[in-house]
């Protein structure tokens, strides 16, 4: 006991000499950690904002103002593009993935649709149909059929897109094209990455290495060069001011694609659609009362004279002849009046002699007719003189009369500042690089062609590692190519052709949507400066377009060369691509037209449902 006793009472104090000795070294320790925190003074610094590669230009709607170069235009003495990107301060595209504004509606077995504020359709998706709406009304809808990816853009028509041939292990899709009556082909080339599909432009032929090298390098001396655009509407309405002068082929080549974009981006706002009901008057073909024609209206062919409308046989015409005055707009439009009866056969319609639109939509046996009113077609006119024709391509057309405006309204004020659209020297120049990095691509693939192998090929990637152009991170400025409903901090704005915009991401969401910045764009559109979600197929969409454009540049600037003071160009012959150009789907048109009429039906059940909810509380 006394041994035990003994035991426990050393242990004890073992124990408690322990501790007194391991104090000191533990507030001493502490004491340590205490002093090694700086104190706070100031609130943490926040992320910087993003270093986009082309800084924002100014624009008509007070956009942000980029700095002017100094140096001389359309020279490789203008300073590069900084490429550098902090991406941990770029905001992610789910930041701006759906605006506040937008109701989502579930429809009946199956499939939604976003619904905006003013109560128009933003998209809709159902039966493997995928429906959107830009800002101004024109709707694009894609769906794949039977292997068949099937796409309407607008009232301009779409393509039909079909696999087409295999050549040194890539695959290769045609598409055939139908706008207006007519056909055209092209083929891309397929790309698979980051778990998606991409399809990239591949052109049907090449020119000469030597004309490639030629393009890409700098003029022995600078070219003055009159592109004959001043009485242009277009050039005018923009304010676009080309390059003084141009060093090298590229900047020449730049101002075609910019100009090229800019004047489709013209005509597709005077041909925006507007809604029928919206400041639009009934014109009746006769005068009141009679069978005499109303002024403005003639016929030609063979037409028969009804009680309240014109009876057009195949290949007779109508036209409507007016005039709007200098700085005022005017639309009109065509279509079947409330009760009316529906047209049997296609038409077509012309303005000034130019076919605009075949009409199609809408057709039904003798004796049809319409509940509502249907507009087939409308139109917004800029100052000048017309004459709308609708020509019959069948037994039977009906012309009532027209839609049009009831007053002439204030044309858009045109650009002020001399680069109205936002094309600082800075963003031009980004184009240009774009423009030479895709001429030494041209060169290279020119070569590899020639050989017999995939122009682009890297045979030792593996299956699904080669980055598409959309995401490749040497290229990150996209030029518009359609007009585009995109979001930015929860608010909807436009993207219109000849709009310029910097890729800030390189890995899309689970949305296939990447984070940009707008560099360059018109009055009323996102504002310079703003950063948007864009879809990946959007972005590569625009890069085919590029590479479309600067292909009928480069045709233009070999029909060119030797004359206007330009240099002569070496070798400017081609020579097929290893791809041959597919024969045009005759199947296309109905294709598209059937679509149409799907999507008709979906949007039908879209209002209804969206009417339903609305009115029982549950939008």
């Amino acid at each position: 006991m006394d041994f035990l006793k003994h035991s426990e009472n050393t242990l004890r104090k073992s124990v408690l000499l322990l501790l007194l000795m391991l104090l000191p070294a533990f507030a001493g320790g502490q004491e340590e950690k205490k002093s090694s925190a700086p104190k706070s003074t100031a609130p943490a610094a926040k992320p910087s904002a993003p270093n986009a590669k082309a800084p924002a230009g100014p624009t008509t709607n007070q956009h942000t103002t980029g700095q002017k170069s100094t140096s001389k235009p359309g020279t490789d003495n203008q300073p590069h593009i900084e490429r550098a990107f902090k991406k941990e301060s770029i905001p992610t595209p789910e930041d701006h993935a759906k605006p506040r504004s937008v109701k989502e509606v579930s429809l009946p077995g199956g499939g939604k649709a976003q619904i905006r504020s003013d109560g128009q359709i933003r998209s809709v998706d159902r039966n493997g149909m995928h429906i959107e709406h830009n800002l101004h009304g024109e709707r694009r809808i894609v769906s794949e059929h039977n292997g068949a990816r099937i796409v309407t853009t607008g009232r301009h028509g779409g393509y039909v897109q079909r696999k087409y041939v295999d050549r040194g292990g890539h695959a290769f899709y045609s598409r055939t094209y139908y706008e207006n009556g007519v056909y055209r082909t092209s083929v891309y080339r397929y790309y698979y990455f980051g778990g998606g599909a991409y399809y990239v432009y591949y052109p049907a032929y090449y020119y000469q290495p030597a004309y490639y090298f030629w393009a890409y390098n700098p003029w022995p001396a600078p070219v003055y060069w009159g592109w004959g655009w001043g009485g242009a509407p277009w050039y005018t309405y923009y304010g676009f001011t080309p390059y003084q002068y141009y060093g090298g082929p590229a900047f020449w080549l730049t101002d075609y694609v910019i100009a090229a974009n800019l004047q489709a981006a013209y005509v597709n706002a005077s041909e925006a659609p507007v809604a029928a009901d919206s400041g639009l008057a009934f014109v009746p073909i006769y005068s009141s009362g009679t069978k005499n024609l109303e002024q403005g209206f003639s016929t030609a062919g063979n037409v028969s004279f009804a009680d309240d409308r014109i009876f057009m046989h195949g290949g007779a015409s109508v036209s409507y002849s007016f005039s709007v005055a200098a700085g005022q707009q005017q639309t009109v439009a065509y279509g079947i009046p409330t009760g009316g009866f529906v047209n049997n056969a296609p038409a077509e319609v012309s303005v000034n002699g130019v076919t605009v639109a075949s009409l199609s939509q809408g057709l039904a046996g003798f004796g049809t007719t319409t509940p509502l009113k249907r507009v087939l077609w409308e139109r917004n006119f800029t100052p000048g003189d017309y004459v709308v024709t609708l020509q019959s391509g069948g037994e039977a057309v009906n012309v009532y009369g027209i839609w049009q405006s009831t007053s002439q309204t204030e044309q858009p004020s045109t650009v002020a500042n001399a680069s109205g659209v936002g094309l600082t020297d800075e963003v031009k120049q980004a184009i240009a690089e774009e423009v030479k990095a895709q001429l030494q691509a041209e060169q290279v693939a020119a070569g590899q062609s020639a050989q017999g192998v995939s122009a682009s090929a890297t045979p030792s990637a593996p299956a699904g590692s080669e980055v598409p152009p959309a995401l490749d991170p040497a290229r990150r400025t996209f030029v518009v190519s359609t007009d585009l409903a995109v979001v930015s901090e929860g608010q909807e704005c436009s993207l219109t052709q000849g709009d310029v915009i910097t890729r800030l991401t390189d890995t899309p969401d689970g949305d296939r949507k990447v984070t940009a910045s707008v560099t360059s764009s018109k009055k009323n559109e996102c504002a310079a400066g703003k950063t948007v979600a864009v879809s990946v197929d959007d972005l590569q969409e625009m890069q085919n377009h590029f590479r479309e454009q600067l292909d009928e540049g480069m045709k233009t600037m070999a029909s060119k060369q030797g004359t206007g003071g330009m240099p002569k160009a070496p070798d400017t012959s081609t020579a097929a691509s290893n791809v041959p150009p597919p024969t045009p789907d005759n199947s296309a048109a109905k294709a598209l037209q059937d679509q149409q009429a799907a999507a008709d039906q979906t949007e039908a059940l879209v209002k209804q449902q969206a009417a339903g909810t609305s009115a029982g509380g549950q939008y």
